[in-house]
């Protein structure tokens, strides 16, 4: 009787054994269901993914693949936060890899079965292959359709190595990653920040779900980050500096496409770069009188570093610049662009003059405006300034009401200059400081506040 006790007890142990071992979960994590590797039946790799894509590497029509070729790859994508949908993005290496597709599946919650740095076994006999939007897919039919989801596995297992980290390829600027070599890789972006327009939006809107393109620059140039309205992150708000991003790279039509897994594929908590800094202010002069008419300067884009002034394109990229009409000189700015490609969403730029207020008594210059459609012009003193400093960091006094500021035209230009008016400084404003030209506008105003305004005659007299 203890013998045949014993015998059973054998098997039981036996069978225990042989569920453990046909699992890739080895602990007691009961909570986590188990990641399957069953590869029984299933033909050895006689591929590679390079293999694969030499079938159909370029074109739009898709190849359908008849014989029975099975390869191995690497995952890097993960759909756990919902920001990637039924895709699983494979390459042929964990580091650096020379290959790398999307296979389209109609499957939610791949990250469960293929987490990311899981190796997979690919059947890839019935499955077809072409470039797709621009970018390099697998799936089901000409179309490349997603594998629906009661044969995802038959055409993709796990198998039972042990699943590790994929390291992202670093890229070190937008526009080196903006290459065909890269797409459905995972890589690393140096020195990025989300664009100045984007600061204060989040990720994108949950409610309604809504997917948002978050425009991602440097100093070379900008892309997409895109993300969904489904994602876990939607409502997160965008880091405001800068760091690096990692997500997996794709494009659609002309797009060039970020997806990232989760918010901690970004890291951005540097100070932002500033693309378009103040210019000029390389001979600054404290004065309390003078006359600026501007008609020792040069016109267009070589004007806008003046010596004795700052000029800053502190939100946007636009500067006051040097322009002219019946032989008359002025500076002149606006938000209005015809290409929408260069319609900039905010302009705050600044045009800042030293002044000795010890000295000074009175204020007056002129401007005209062109195709009014709302007041861009404001005027300010402030005497803690730094020359080509963050202008964020100073105290402006608004003394805009004291003056007679051109507005109405909304056709064309208007004929004459209009005369500011004479402004008594106050008595109390003491020591060296500024006067500042503020134009405000852009094309997130509604309507676009895109008023061209011009400024001649800035005069600063001491009587």
């Amino acid at each position: 009787m203890k013998n045949i006790f014993k015998f059973f007890s054998f098997l039981t142990l036996l069978a225990t054994v042989s569920v453990v071992s046909n699992s890739c979960v080895h602990d007691d994590d009961y909570g986590t269901p188990p990641i399957e590797c069953n590869l029984e039946n299933w033909v050895t790799p006689n591929a590679t993914l390079g293999d694969i894509i030499a079938l159909n590497p370029t074109s739009t029509s898709a190849v359908q693949i008849t014989i029975d070729l099975v390869f191995e790859a690497y995952v890097s994508s993960s759909d756990e936060t919902g920001n990637i949908y039924k895709i699983l993005y494979i390459q042929d290496a964990k580091v650096n890899p020379t290959y790398a597709i999307s296979i389209n599946i109609d499957k939610t919650n791949t990250y469960v079965d293929f987490p990311v740095g899981a190796k997979v076994r690919v059947r890839a006999k019935g499955l077809s292959i072409a470039t797709k939007n621009s970018t390099l897919q697998m799936g089901i039919g000409g179309s490349l359709d997603r594998i629906p989801q009661t044969e995802v596995f038959t055409y993709v297992r796990k198998t039972c190595d042990a699943t590790d980290v994929v390291t992202p390829i670093t890229v070190t600027d937008i526009a080196t990653a903006k290459n065909n070599q890269y797409l459905n890789k995972l890589i690393k972006i140096e020195n990025v920040q989300f664009a100045e327009a984007e600061l204060g939006q989040n990720y994108a809107i949950s409610s309604p779900a809504t997917t948002i393109n978050r425009v991602l620059e440097d100093v070379s140039g900008n892309m997409i980050v895109r993300n969904s309205g489904f994602a876990t992150f939607a409502d997160v708000a965008l880091p405001t500096g800068k760091g690096t991003i990692i997500g997996v790279m794709s494009k659609y039509g002309s797009d060039w496409q970020l997806f990232i897994r989760s918010v901690e594929d970004v890291n951005m908590t540097g100070t932002r770069l500033d693309f378009y800094p103040p210019k000029g202010g390389t001979a600054i002069t404290y004065s309390g009188s003078f006359v600026e008419n501007f008609e020792s300067y040069a016109t267009g884009a070589a004007s806008e570093a003046f010596p004795k002034y700052v000029n800053d394109a502190e939100k946007g990229s636009k500067y006051w610049r040097v322009a002219t009409f019946s032989s008359n000189k002025y500076i002149q700015m606006s938000a209005f662009s015809s290409s929408t490609a260069f319609q900039e969403q905010n302009n705050r730029t600044l045009f800042i003059v030293p002044i000795d207020f010890t000295a000074a008594t009175k204020l007056s210059f002129k401007t005209k405006d062109g195709f009014y459609n709302g007041g861009v012009l404001k005027v300010y003193t402030t005497t803690n300034y730094t020359p080509l400093g963050d202008v964020n960091s100073a105290t402006l006094t608004d003394i805009t009401s004291n003056f007679s500021i051109a507005s109405g035209t909304v056709s064309g230009y208007a004929a004459n200059f209009t005369d500011s008016g004479v402004y008594s400084l106050p008595s109390t404003l003491m020591g060296n400081g500024f006067v500042v030209f503020e134009y405000k506008g852009g094309y997130s105003f509604s309507p676009a506040l895109t008023t061209t305004m011009q400024i001649d005659d800035i005069t600063v007299a001491n009587n």
